[in-house]
C-alpha cells in the first residue's frame, strides 16, 4: 500500500459532502445505515483536526495513526458532558456561541475527502487499512467531531473520540483560539476514558 504523505506546496482542499436528511442524495457510507451528512466545513477545522494530531504520541498507535473517513456525530447520550456551564467553569474563556455553534453541528456526519494536514507522516484514513488489518488495538483509531466555532472565528472546538483498544479508549473536547491567524491549543478536557 503505497503511504500518504501530506505536502506542503500543495493546497489544502477544503472538505466536500453528499446531501443528507430526506434528500435523495445522502450517500451510505461502508455499506451501512450511516447517513454522510452535507455541510461547508471550513478550512480552520480541517488546520484545528491536524493540530490535533500533531498532539499525539505515536508510539501509543504502533506509530501509525487511523482517522476515521467521516466527522463522528456526537450520540445524544454524550451530550450531557457538553454542559456550557461546566465547561465554562473549566475553561472561562469559552465563548457562548461557539458552544452553540459546535452542539449543532455535532450531530454531522461527513465525509472527509483528505487527511488533515499534520506533521506525522505514518497518517491514514482507517478505510484505507480496514481491509488489512484484523485487530483494530493494534493500530487505533481518531475520530473528530465536526468543528464549532464563534461568530468572529478566533475560537473553535471539538470533540474527539481516541481509541486504542476495547478499555483503551477516551474521549475529550479541545479548544482551540486564532492568535495572530495561527491556531492555538487551548484547553483539554477529558470526558470519559475506559
Amino acid at each position: 500500500m503505497q503511504k500518504l504523505k501530506l505536502v506542503s506546496e500543495i493546497l489544502i482542499p477544503v472538505f466536500l459532502f453528499t446531501n443528507c436528511g430526506k434528500d435523495q442524495n445522502a450517500v451510505r457510507y461502508n455499506n451501512n445505515e450511516d447517513e454522510i451528512c452535507s455541510c461547508e466545513v471550513p478550512i480552520d477545522a480541517y488546520i484545528i483536526y491536524g493540530l490535533i494530531l500533531d498532539r499525539l504520541d505515536l508510539s501509543i498507535y504502533q506509530d501509525i495513526i487511523l482517522v476515521n473517513d467521516s466527522t463522528k456525530s456526537v450520540e445524544s447520550y454524550e451530550l450531557e458532558h457538553f454542559q456550557f456551564e461546566k465547561i465554562k467553569e473549566q475553561y472561562p474563556a469559552l465563548q457562548e456561541d461557539t458552544y452553540n455553534n459546535f452542539l449543532e453541528l455535532s450531530p454531522q456526519k461527513c465525509k472527509l475527502d483528505s487527511l488533515p494536514p499534520t506533521n506525522k507522516t505514518d497518517v491514514y484514513f482507517y478505510s484505507d487499512y480496514s481491509g488489512l488489518i484484523t485487530d483494530l488495538a493494534v493500530y487505533g483509531l481518531i475520530s473528530f467531531s465536526c468543528a464549532g466555532f464563534n461568530s468572529d472565528n478566533s475560537q473553535a472546538i471539538v470533540y474527539v473520540q481516541d481509541y486504542k483498544a476495547p478499555l483503551n479508549a477516551t474521549a475529550y473536547l479541545s479548544i482551540f483560539e486564532k492568535e495572530n491567524n495561527q491556531w492555538i491549543f487551548k484547553f483539554y478536557l477529558l470526558l470519559w476514558i475506559s
